[in-house]
C-alpha cells in the first residue's frame, strides 16, 4: 500500500509540476517559425469553421491598429504581435492570442466595447498571453511529454498532431487561473504605462460579464475568470 501511495504521489508531482515545468522550458526554446506556422495553420482552419471577414471600415481598423501599435511598441517591443481583424457571429465578443504573435480581434467586441481604451485593455491582455507564450505551454502542457519532446527537438512533423489540436483549443480556451493571472498583470502593467485608467479593463470585463449573464454568446469571459475576481486584482 505504502508504495503504491508512493508511485501514485510521484505520477501526481509529475504531473502538477514537472510537466507545467517542462512546458515553459519547452516553450521558450520552441523555433519561432514553428510558432508562427502553427498560428497560421490555426488561423486557417478558424476561418473555415467560425471566422468571417471583418465588416469594420478601413478608417475604423486603422484606428484602433495604431492604438494596438502603439501598445506592443511600448510594452512588448520584441514580441512581434500583429492584429487580425475577423468576425465571428457564432463566437460572441471575443479575441484569441495565437502562437507565433498574431492576435484576431472580433467585430463583436469591438462593437460591445464603450471605448477604445476598453479594446485596449483586453487587447493588453492578450499580449500578455503572447509574451508569456501561454498558448503554447498550455497545448504543451495538455499534450504532455510526446509532444513536449518533439517540440524541444524541433521536429515540426512530430509537432503535427499538438498542431492540429490547436485551432479546437482555441475555440473553447481554457488557460489556467495562473496563466490568466499572469496576463491580467501584464495588462495592468500595460495600461498603467500607457497612461490609460486600469477601471477600463474592469469596465471591459463587466461588459462581457453582463453579456454573459443576458443569455448572449459569453465569448471571451466564457473561461476567464469573474470581472469580481478580478477587481481585487486589479484594483490599485
Amino acid at each position: 500500500m505504502a508504495a503504491a501511495l508512493i508511485v501514485v504521489g510521484g505520477v501526481w508531482l509529475g504531473i502538477a509540476v514537472g510537466v507545467p515545468v517542462a512546458a515553459r522550458a519547452v516553450a521558450s526554446r520552441t523555433s519561432p517559425a514553428v510558432e508562427r506556422v502553427m498560428g497560421d495553420n490555426a488561423l486557417s482552419t478558424l476561418e473555415r469553421v467560425a471566422l468571417r471577414p471583418t465588416t469594420l471600415s478601413a478608417v475604423r481598423r486603422a484606428e484602433i491598429s495604431q492604438r494596438f501599435e502603439a501598445l506592443t511598441s511600448r510594452v512588448a517591443p520584441e514580441a512581434g504581435c500583429r492584429l487580425v481583424f475577423r468576425s465571428g457571429p457564432t463566437m460572441g465578443p471575443n479575441a484569441l492570442a495565437l502562437p507565433g504573435g498574431a492576435i484576431v480581434l472580433l467585430d463583436e467586441l469591438v462593437t460591445l466595447s464603450a471605448n477604445d481604451d476598453e479594446i485596449v485593455a483586453v487587447l493588453a491582455h492578450e499580449v500578455g498571453h503572447v509574451v508569456e507564450r501561454h498558448t503554447m505551454r498550455q497545448l504543451l502542457q495538455t499534450s504532455a511529454a510526446g509532444v513536449l519532446l518533439a517540440a524541444l527537438v524541433g521536429d515540426v512533423v512530430s509537432v503535427t498532431s499538438c498542431a492540429a489540436a490547436l485551432p479546437t483549443f482555441l475555440l473553447n480556451a481554457s488557460y489556467s487561473r495562473a496563466f490568466e493571472r499572469e496576463a491580467d498583470q501584464f495588462a495592468v502593467r500595460a495600461l498603467d504605462r500607457m497612461g490609460i485608467d486600469r477601471r477600463r479593463f474592469l469596465e471591459a470585463l463587466e461588459r462581457l460579464e453582463a453579456q454573459a449573464g443576458s443569455g448572449a454568446v459569453p465569448g471571451w469571459l466564457s473561461t476567464h475568470p469573474g470581472a469580481e475576481e478580478r477587481a481585487r486584482l486589479i484594483a490599485p
